[in-house]
């Protein structure tokens, strides 16, 4: 499993990790390095996303979007 941060549409990609490695979020991985302002819209996947998904995400409100989304591999 591989971890992928989007910051407003954008991929960061010096951002990666595996399965074997705790994600933390609002912190540094020492705990020390704590965030200095908000996180809003926090959301995991238990699939891959593709760059299309993302983006509808992204500009979907959230009163359309629903935990049944479906992504490209399934249609």
């Amino acid at each position: 499993m591989a971890l992928a941060l989007w910051i407003p549409m954008e991929l960061d990609d010096s951002m990666a990790t595996s399965v074997e490695e705790t994600v933390w979020f609002g912190t540094d991985t020492d705990g020390l390095g704590l965030w200095n302002g908000r996180i809003d819209e926090l959301a995991l996947f238990d699939k891959a996303l593709s760059d299309k998904n993302i983006a509808k995400i992204y500009l979907t409100t959230r009163e359309d979007l629903t935990a049944r989304e479906e992504t490209a591999s399934q249609q």
